[in-house]
Parts: structure tokens; sequence; C-alpha cells
């Protein structure tokens, strides 16, 4: 364990929320992971931080604090992979989120148990959408903080 509070890894997560923001702000995206029309990286960083730091306050577990971090980090990033193989651009489709909840559930399992596995399930179907400035990240992040909250408070 690198970390034995969650403020640090938060403040750092902002730090890169910044970093990735000031190329939109000046208009000059790294093309390489950034577009015009979306950033959603700083979303990923912001989410990420956020919540590890609302997890560990509430449930003092740093390991379940990571889940949604591990969710949109390696989840989300295998629906991209899956998705870009067959489709050859960035789409959603049923098909990367089955290879998400192939990935999510058992992490989830392996770190929380059936809450955790739960939350892998249901940070799946939240991962099919998006709302504007609320994209996937965001949501999968949510569902998967209310679902370990809900549930580790509710099992034992």
């Amino acid at each position: 364990m690198i970390f034995r509070e969650p403020f640090t890894p938060f403040v750092f997560a902002l730090i890169l929320a910044v970093i990735t923001l000031y190329p939109h702000l000046k208009g000059s995206e790294l093309s390489w992971f950034q577009t015009k029309d979306n950033a959603y990286e700083v979303n990923f960083c912001i989410a990420w931080g956020s919540s590890i730091l609302v997890l560990w306050l509430y449930l003092n577990n740093a390991w379940i604090s990571i889940l949604p971090a591990l969710f949109i980090s390696i989840g989300d990033a295998v629906t991209g992979v899956v998705r870009n193989a067959i489709f050859g651009k960035r789409t959603k489709h049923w098909v990367g989120n089955l290879a998400m909840a192939v990935t999510t559930i058992p992490i989830g399992y392996s770190l929380a148990g059936i809450p955790g596995a739960i939350a892998g399930a249901l940070a799946t179907i939240a991962e099919r959408f998006e709302f504007g400035y609320i994209d996937d990240n965001i949501l999968i992040t949510i569902v998967s903080i209310a679902t370990l909250i809900a549930l580790k408070s509710w099992l034992p």
C-alpha cells in the first residue's frame, strides 16, 4: 500500500485534472489522447480521485475505495479496446459492455465480495450512458460508490 490516507491520491487526481484541462482551454489538445469535442479525460481524473476519497472516508477501507477507479480505468478501457477491435472507432455497443462485465465483476468480487461484484455489474450498465457533460466515467463512479456504500452498510 503506497498511501495511508485518501487525500494524497485525491490531490494528485485533481492536479492531473488541471493538467488535462489546460490543453482544452488553450485549444491545443494533445491529439494522441484528447479530442476537441469532449474533455472526458478531465472527468476521468476527477471521478477517479473523488471515488477513492469518498469511499475510503466512508467505509474506512482502502481496497474497496479503489473499485470505482479500477472500473473506469480497466473496465472502461476494455470496452474501448474491444469496440475498436470490432468496429475500428469509438462507439457504444453491447459487446464492449460484455467485455467490461467479464472484467469488472471479478475485480469487484475479489476486493469486496458480492457487493463488489454487484457494483461491477451495475457499473457495466452505467457505462452505456452519457448525458452531455456527464459521461460514463462519472456515471460508473456514482453508481459504484452508491452501490458499495449501500451494500457494505447492509451486508457484512
